[in-house]
């Protein structure tokens, strides 16, 4: 809704972004209502027609008035869920304004308009600029000198926790939106983390640093072996990039979250070496003594010339080959896959060769990865998912047959938000136990008429506990 004054500010030149959840249309039986970001301009026009301020229900009376009610008013239903929808509607609308300081509350349930609001009345695109507040204060504000500092600072980057990271944006949470905004921010100043900050814990700390145009999914040509006695290798097999993931052109917010290589513990935990000229018993003493199966062959940290293993050695030792030094044995053909490749791509390889050299993005080498780690990551890393996944299972099916989704409804974080609250949480249609967070399920459940309706025959309190470990 346009008025008259003044031209907008700078801030409302922005993109305002991909709708949210906040932007949806509800509909009720189908009466479609409008969505709380739809009401925030009206919201101010009904309080400055009020005087200024009003109290909750007279400032829903108002704004029920509105041309922006007057279709979805027309054939509301009568059972009171119109209303009821309506209401919080309203609400989260007063919350969003409250945030952009355009509205405030001195006493409970009692709203007043404020300069700040007045002045956004003012704007010839009011509209457009609450939304486009509304939507930095959800996904954050690029941090323009943050930005700059870290490109001065080239290739060697800045070293910051993921939650660090997220302050700057004036964020807490990876929501998807969040992530989106940050990754793009980044990608337009040729920035990227490593590793990227969706994919670690929030309070590791990861590296902002120049893009270095090198594609994660993909590896970097090895260096030339040297000479050593032909073997008949089984090479891994290519890793061609899925479609769509891994171009080098592709900015990296539209890349997938992915696992990869160097997310094992064993990928960066170090690398023990020999090299070509060591002779074979001082090859085997390192393999026993730190119980290794192989080894890699090179000399530095930069360079791989190959890699020596139990299996070589017996090789030649079979075939009756010299079997002194390093090099008359070793492999010359060292399957090494990068950092940042995708684990999935490469469990292929390592099953066949039985292991894989990691190189970092310094094209330094930090670990090896054997099959015997995949089968141990294996475990740790789908064991909680599994188990989640079934807990979770089990509690949806649990609540689906003891509430209705009216009942479920209940307990959203935004049916629970007072009128005088600030809140992020997003406002969402509820069709069942699956339409509901973990968090949400704890705290449903928690309350003691809730917990005699599902009829469990065991300690509420201890199950409640052991439901927040697992969240």
């Amino acid at each position: 809704m346009n008025t008259c004054g003044r031209p907008p500010p700078k801030s409302a030149r922005g993109v305002l972004g991909p709708p949210t959840a906040f932007d949806t249309v509800v509909t009720v039986n189908d009466v479609k209502l409008p969505s709380s970001a739809d009401l925030m301009a009206p919201t101010l026009l009904a309080l400055k027609g009020l005087g200024g301020s009003a109290s909750r229900e007279e400032l829903y009376q108002s704004i029920l008035e509105t041309p922006v009610f007057a279709e979805a008013s027309v054939g509301r239903p009568e059972d009171g869920s119109f209303e009821e929808q309506a209401r919080r509607r309203v609400g989260f609308s007063l919350s969003k304004l409250k945030k952009l300081k355009a509205v405030d509350n001195v006493e409970w349930g009692h709203w007043t308009l404020t300069d700040t609001g007045r002045e956004f009345l003012q704007l010839p695109t009011c509209e457009a600029e609450l939304r486009h507040l509304d939507h930095e204060s959800r996904v954050g504000k690029r941090p323009d000198k943050l930005l700059e500092r870290v490109q001065s600072s080239g290739e060697n980057g800045t070293a910051m926790t993921v939650r660090d990271l997220l302050s700057h944006w004036g964020v807490r949470r990876r929501g998807s939106e969040v992530v989106t905004r940050i990754q793009r921010d980044l990608a337009e100043h040729n920035l990227e983390t490593l590793p990227r900050f969706d994919q670690v814990a929030i309070d590791d700390e990861i590296l902002v640093r120049l893009s270095t145009g090198v594609s994660p999914s993909t590896d970097e040509a090895l260096p030339e072996p040297v000479s050593a006695t032909p073997k008949e290798p089984s090479p891994i097999p290519d890793q061609t990039p899925e479609a769509g993931i891994g171009h080098p052109e592709q900015a990296d917010f539209q890349r997938p979250p992915q696992v990869t290589i160097g997310n094992l513990p064993s990928a960066g935990s170090g690398l023990a070496r020999v090299t070509p000229h060591n002779t074979v018993l001082e090859a085997v003493s390192v393999m026993e003594s730190n119980n290794y199966s192989q080894l890699a062959v090179g000399s530095s940290d930069h360079n791989l010339s190959g890699s020596i293993s139990w299996t070589d050695i017996g090789r030649a030792s079979h075939y009756g080959l010299a079997t002194d030094l390093v090099k008359d044995v070793m492999a010359p053909d060292p399957p090494v896959a990068n950092w940042n490749s995708p684990l999935l791509g490469q469990v292929r390889g390592i099953v066949d060769r039985g292991f894989v050299f990691v190189r970092n993005p310094h094209n330094e080498f930090t670990g090896i990865v054997t099959s015997s780690d995949l089968s141990g990551q294996f475990l740790d890393l789908a064991k909680p998912f599994l188990l989640i996944g079934e807990i979770e299972g089990w509690i949806r099916a649990t609540l689906d047959a003891a509430f209705d989704a009216d009942e479920l409804a209940g307990a959203t974080s935004s049916a629970r938000v007072p009128d005088d609250t600030e809140s992020d949480q997003a406002e969402r249609e509820v069709e069942g136990a699956r339409d509901l967070t973990f968090g949400e399920y704890i705290r449903w459940i928690e309350r003691p008429a809730n917990w005699e309706r599902i009829g469990w025959n065991v300690d509420r309190s201890l199950f409640c506990k052991h439901l927040h470990e697992v969240r």
